[in-house]
């Protein structure tokens, strides 16, 4: 089909054109409950357009690995784990790694033109601070 060149007529912009909507990924069938429980915080964090299919193994290994941090993590400088931190600090950095090729890191997902326009001050405005009236 060709596209029409010139004006549109008010016949082709009467159209309805109704936008698909895409379902949530849902966690590989073979993951932990609680790697799970991440995946769908994640992916309910995001927007519907954020993941694509082909996204869900690789999802799921983040998942995996910020389980196996949350689970390593208390154990850190106990006795009876001695190799708890060393499983951690992998854990932690295939998070970082994914992350990045996930767009979830702020870095990544934001433009640093308009960053600021997305932030809201931690801070109160001048006018809106209580008065200081010690004086």
């Amino acid at each position: 089909m060709t596209k029409q060149r010139g004006r549109k007529s008010t016949e082709g912009m009467a159209v309805v054109r109704l936008a698909s909507v895409r379902r949530p990924l849902k966690p590989p069938a073979e993951m932990p409950m609680k790697a799970k429980a991440i995946f769908a915080q994640i992916v309910a964090s995001c927007g519907a357009t954020h993941f694509r299919e082909g996204d869900a193994q690789l999802l799921a290994q983040y998942c995996n690995a910020a389980f196996l941090a949350g689970y390593y993590a208390p154990l850190i400088g106990d006795a009876d784990n001695p190799g708890a931190f060393k499983a951690w600090e992998s854990s932690v950095k295939l998070m970082g790694q994914l992350s990045t090729k996930l767009r979830l890191a702020p870095s990544t997902r934001l433009d640093p033109k308009t960053v600021a326009r997305y932030d809201p001050p931690c801070i109160p405005a001048p006018w809106q601070a209580e008065p200081n009236v010690d004086f």
